[in-house]
């Protein structure tokens, strides 16, 4: 129900969705967010490559944040691509675009779900430099990211894990950090 097509055939119930699943402008920094943005204060961390759209690491202080997917700030039209900020999601039950009048869409639901090449593309970049990858609360296998590069991976499900550059918590990430 995450696409586009959908979204333009059932809004209201797109929206309704996306409200309860997804749109929540009030939540806060847990703390493997506030602890990222430590690191990165400390000029201790390259970046985050990541798959969240919640716009939490921004939100904890981090300013080198690669989102592969984009974030729910992001808003366009459907049909003339003008531009929103996600108060309008707050602010309409089925937000309109002003100009031509059609549904507006978080971006990552009006790409389908596409990923943002020059954001793959830093994200890559860091991971690729970083001496050490903290891995944390991902569903992905850890087995996507570089065997040569040491790694803390941080999760509720316990991988197979069999290579000797790999440190694993079964944790949760917030009680973690």
């Amino acid at each position: 129900m995450l696409n586009s097509t959908f979204a333009k055939k059932n809004p209201e119930l797109f929206y309704r969705l996306y409200r309860k699943t997804f749109f929540h402008p009030d939540a806060e920094p847990n703390a493997c967010h506030l602890f990222l943005a430590d690191l990165e204060k400390q000029e201790k961390l390259l970046g985050i490559a990541t798959m969240n759209i919640d716009c939490l690491h921004q939100k904890a202080g981090n300013k080198k944040v690669h989102e592969y997917w984009g974030n729910m700030r992001l808003n366009h039209c459907s049909h003339c691509n003008k531009s929103f900020d996600w108060d309008i999601a707050q602010e309409n039950n089925i937000p309109m675009c002003d100009v031509c009048g059609h549904l507006i869409l978080p971006d990552f639901v009006l790409r389908n779900l596409g990923t943002y090449p020059d954001n793959i593309r830093n994200g890559s970049k860091i991971i690729s430099e970083a001496d050490l990858l903290i891995i944390a609360g991902t569903k992905n296998s850890w087995r996507s990211f570089p065997e040569s590069i040491p790694k803390v991976i941080v999760n509720l499900e316990l991988p197979q894990i069999n290579d000797s550059n790999s440190i694993y918590i079964q944790e949760n990430i917030a009680k973690v950090f």
